[in-house]
């Protein structure tokens, strides 16, 4: 049996491009920056993050099906220049 890795698909995420703090947590998100390597994998780009890159954690069930709690957080997406750091 063969598979294939892949990161994740940049489209369900534009949306929290620029949100300002606020905003990302009231949809259960949280901004933050990788204070070590490893430790912040990128999920899009399916490498380990740099100490002081940004983030965002949330939740993304990758099967629809499945419902995680809002309280499990994963590192999931990492900014891209600056485009999810909005003013809190």
């Amino acid at each position: 049996m063969s598979y294939r890795i892949a990161g994740l698909n940049t489209a369900p995420f534009v949306h929290l491009y620029g949100l300002t703090g606020a905003a990302l947590r009231e949809l259960g998100v949280q901004r933050v920056v990788a204070h070590a390597k490893p430790g912040y994998p990128d999920r899009l780009e399916m490498r380990d993050v740099e100490v002081g890159e940004k983030l965002l954690l949330f939740n993304h069930a990758c099967q629809p099906a499945v419902r995680l709690s809002k309280r499990r957080l994963h590192p999931c997406t990492q900014c891209q220049a600056g485009l999810l750091f909005g003013a809190d």
